[in-house]
């Protein structure tokens, strides 16, 4: 494969994760613009996770059809519905285009793995899935100072605008990119997709989704409200979240230095099992301890997010986007679930279920790999 085909991949891992992560730190500002109350601004971004439900038929489509095609189809989706986003007069309007966008973040999130699975080297794909995990930890980390000073700069609808466009732009130079490199003859079918399911194998790696969608949901969307709640100012909360992605960002490294020596399952296992420990202390609610260890947190979480769709490519290399894509249909679920009833479980119960729910999924997806690896 060409390294700029690489090198635009890892662009459009850095688009995404931007657009997906940019919306947080917005919420003061698309509440203003289409005049609701900021308590509800959660809600403006249903759309966007419940895309996630869809993300099954994007993979056996693409394993059925060719990844580049479907890849390439869901990215200029993705392109114009930020245009369309940016220009939305309602709110209801801006919830359908953050539901559009998130169609085509879904098609192409976890399609940029299972294409790479099936064209790199697998010696290689340690190497490869720490660039798309730093790409990914960048985006994120960037988006809330890059998301307010182009708002700021050019507007909302230029924000918008210029993410399409620069989508746009890596879209046209992946039309020469290599097809996928699996036999046209080979391709996936409907039938093998029903045996897919019926595999316990498939499934035993399919509850990993405990471990990579659970704890970061239940953690980060609350930890901002619990530091408020402590008496921490906005400076201080977004401070203490970018500590935090300084562990995103140390993640990639640590599956560039330690894949190739552990092996990426092993250290799967070691990441979720990580993650569980470091929670452990958390449960005290002290707001220092916890904003301590965030970064010890968010390193083993990323570390997970980071190899868990690797180690399925890995594993299902035929039906990758498959496998991967209903993955992402398992952890959308879970944030749908967390985001419509964690209110009501924080102002029940507080943070500590909140921290409780990431460390059991955590310990789960660790015990789910274990009984996964065995049965092979």
């Amino acid at each position: 494969m060409k390294k700029s085909t690489i090198g635009w991949l890892l662009g459009l891992q850095l688009i995404t994760s931007i657009s997906m992560a940019m919306v947080f730190s917005l919420a003061p500002a698309v509440t203003a613009r289409y005049g609701i109350d900021p308590a509800y601004a959660t809600y403006l971004n249903l759309g966007f996770v419940g895309a996630g439900l869809l993300s099954p038929l994007f993979g056996v489509w693409a394993d059925h059809q060719g990844t580049k095609k479907v890849l390439l189809l869901g990215l200029f989706w993705f392109s114009l519905s930020h245009m369309f986003t940016g220009y939305a007069p309602t709110a209801m309007t801006y919830v359908v285009g953050r539901m559009s966008i998130g169609l085509g973040y879904y098609a192409v999130y976890g399609l940029i793995v299972s294409y790479l699975s099936k064209s790199v080297d697998h010696t290689h794909m340690g190497s490869v899935s720490a660039g798309l995990k730093l790409a990914f930890a960048l985006g994120v980390t960037i988006a809330p100072i890059l998301s307010g000073l182009m708002v700021e700069w050019i507007g909302f609808e230029g924000l918008y605008v210029s993410l399409g466009g620069v989508s746009l732009i890596i879209g046209l130079n992946l039309l020469s990119a290599p097809n996928s490199g699996h036999d046209p003859e080979e391709r996936f079918s409907w039938d093998q997709l029903r045996s897919l399911l019926k595999d316990p194998a498939v499934r035993r790696y399919l509850l990993l989704a405990l471990g990579v969608g659970l704890p970061g949901v239940s953690f980060f969307n609350y930890f901002s409200v619990f530091l408020a709640q402590s008496g921490y100012t906005q400076i201080a909360i977004s401070n203490a979240y970018t500590w935090a992605g300084l562990g995103a960002i140390m993640s990639a490294f640590v599956i560039l230095w330690m894949s190739q020596r552990w092996g990426m399952t092993r250290l799967l296992s070691i990441s979720l099992l990580a993650s569980a420990l470091v929670i452990l202390p958390m449960l005290s609610l002290n707001p220092g301890w916890i904003i301590a260890l965030s970064i010890l947190f968010s390193l083993a979480y990323d570390t997970t997010v980071g190899l868990a769709f690797p180690v399925l490519a890995m594993r299902f290399r035929k039906a990758s986007g498959s496998v991967i894509m209903l993955m992402t249909l398992i952890n959308a679920v879970y944030g749908l679930i967390i985001n419509l009833s964690g209110p009501f479980l924080y102002q029940a119960f507080g943070f500590r279920v909140l921290l409780g729910l990431a460390c059991f999924g955590a310990v789960s997806g660790w015990l789910a790999l274990r009984q996964a690896v065995k049965g092979v």
